[in-house]
């Protein structure tokens, strides 16, 4: 795979494959950060699974916005819509990864959604710059956002009418799946969702058993945990069918010293198994790299 460079244009579009299908896409994931004494070697870990139904497929985008910062993307295939982004690293080395809200019923603002994180990646290279723009976070649709710099990590829970909470930490974990977990917002939990639970239970423990500091193969081995079965693990292989299955994993590693790595597995189905790792130094950003 190649990721090239295109001067003077809207987006630059890395295709794996392509997927013709209508409506939305269904955006289960669970989220982890780690950052500052947390690390062997300093900096931060950001790690995401993205779950999906069977016959959804995936891709990297590098996006070359005409203002603001180029960002490489993960995002659903789909016909109509090709926003949709899951998770996003920029060249200033901002880190964005998103859970969808599964414990309400309503899925309306998704077109709004996709526009937060692609703004977030456009304008803002640093933690406390987002976090600092209440406007754009209070405006924005229900969702669970966890943003990273290499010296500090946020939690951003999103809840309805305005309102939201930030957890910031310079050192420590932070993590996710796709229920409310912040006691200013546990009304805002409409429905049971016992697969967030157990995977949200399932990500605490397993953090919580580390007793030496995290390094980025510990993160891809939390990633691709299967301990709770097919269909509530955080690598979740599905029973049937029916269920959800992890199509992706997006781990980086936003080192104090050098320019961040992402580490980007995909199982697009009826392809083989994608795995790469990305150092974005500059030629990546202005030449792309074989």
């Amino acid at each position: 795979m190649s990721f090239a460079y295109v001067k003077n244009i809207f987006l630059v579009v890395i295709c794996l494959f392509i997927l013709f299908r209508e409506g939305t896409c269904a955006f289960a994931c669970s989220l982890l950060a780690a950052t500052g004494d947390r690390l062997k070697d300093g900096g931060t870990l950001v790690a995401m699974t993205w779950d999906v139904p069977r016959n959804i497929k995936g891709e990297l985008r590098l996006v070359i916005p005409r203002k603001g910062s180029p960002y490489l993307g993960l995002f659903p295939l789909q016909a109509k819509n090709e926003g949709n982004i899951v998770a996003g690293l920029n060249e200033p080395g901002l880190v964005l990864i998103t859970a969808s809200v599964d414990s309400k019923p309503s899925k309306k603002g998704f077109l709004r959604r996709c526009s937060l994180v692609e703004t977030i990646l456009r304008s803002f290279g640093t933690v406390d710059a987002v976090i600092a723009n209440t406007n754009l976070i209070s405006n924005a649709p229900p969702l669970f956002l966890i943003i990273a710099d290499k010296s500090k990590i946020a939690l951003i829970q999103i809840g309805s009418h305005g309102r939201y909470t930030v957890d910031c930490i310079e050192n420590g974990l932070l993590y996710q799946t796709n229920h409310y977990t912040h006691q200013n917002l546990l009304r805002e939990n409409e429905i049971y969702v016992e697969n967030s639970i157990l995977r949200y239970n399932r990500l605490q423990n397993l953090l919580a058993n580390q007793s030496t500091h995290f390094k980025v193969e510990d993160f891809l081995s939390l990633a691709d945990d299967r301990g709770n079965g097919p269909d509530n693990s955080i690598w979740r292989s599905g029973s049937s069918e029916k269920k959800d299955r992890t199509l992706a994993r997006w781990v980086v590693y936003l080192s104090k010293n050098s320019v961040p790595e992402l580490y980007f597995r995909l199982l697009n189905p009826g392809n083989n198994e994608l795995n790469y790792e990305i150092k974005t130094d500059k030629a990546f950003w202005t030449e792309g790299i074989e």
